[in-house]
């Protein structure tokens, strides 16, 4: 029984040492917050999520707006949270769901605020052909855009770059609208193809990609020197 007792001691004077400690730990700071996506893309009729990481103060309360608005959860809208993560899950989404959403978190020594913009514009272009070339005159571009309704135009802006080993020196943008070919590559992205032709040998371009569909054109790409 002496034996039982002094192991209990020890086991509950480790548990009285260890408490204080993580708890002091823990509220130093006000939050620290990122969020997965600062823009999610969505569509009437299908589910999204969003979701809110608390790093090291796993107390922390966490708050979701929508414009402003503190959300409760509904039969459509539900918070859920898994260590770290905090999601925001919308079901069966509607016209009213768009808007710009925030997570807030809260703890003894301040508040934390991250933004997420959700809207049923396109995404920003990913390109996804090689860098170089294979052909003198022309390139063939492919890339991805999300977006689950129908993309109704796409603009391709190209330019050429004067460089060498100490500037450089951008020319002209051209333009071109494309009324595109769609296939998916899965349930909420298009892939697409278009050759650029009349190009200078041995140069370098630049490219941008630009798309719209029923609710408005999305943000140009990142420009693409192939």
């Amino acid at each position: 029984m002496k034996g039982e007792g002094e192991i209990w001691a020890s086991n509950h004077l480790i548990k009285l040492l260890i408490a204080p400690f993580f708890s002091s730990f823990a509220s130093t700071a006000p939050p620290d917050i990122t969020v997965e996506k600062t823009w999610v893309h969505a569509s009437e009729g299908f589910d999204i999520d969003l979701a809110c990481i608390v790093h090291g103060d796993v107390n922390s309360e966490m708050l979701w707006y929508q414009n402003s608005f503190l959300l409760d959860p509904t039969d459509r809208r539900s918070m859920l949270s898994k260590g770290e993560k905090y999601t925001l899950n919308i079901r069966n989404f509607q016209q009213s769901d768009f808007g710009n959403y925030s997570c807030v978190a809260d703890n003894a020594l301040g508040r934390t605020k991250k933004y997420i913009e959700v809207s049923g514009r396109p995404g920003p272009a990913t390109f996804l052909s090689p860098a170089y070339s294979n052909y003198l005159d022309r390139y063939n571009l492919t890339y991805t855009i999300e977006s689950i309704p129908p993309l109704d135009e796409i603009k391709l802006l190209y330019r050429k770059l004067m460089m060498n080993e100490t500037y450089q020196h951008p020319g002209s943008w051209e333009d071109t609208i494309l009324v595109p070919t769609l296939t998916r590559s899965d349930a909420t992205h298009f892939i697409m193809s278009h050759v650029i032709r009349g190009l200078s040998p041995n140069s370098v371009y630049e490219v941008m990609i630009q798309a719209r569909n029923v609710h408005g054109w999305n943000e140009v790409s990142d420009s693409r020197a192939p």
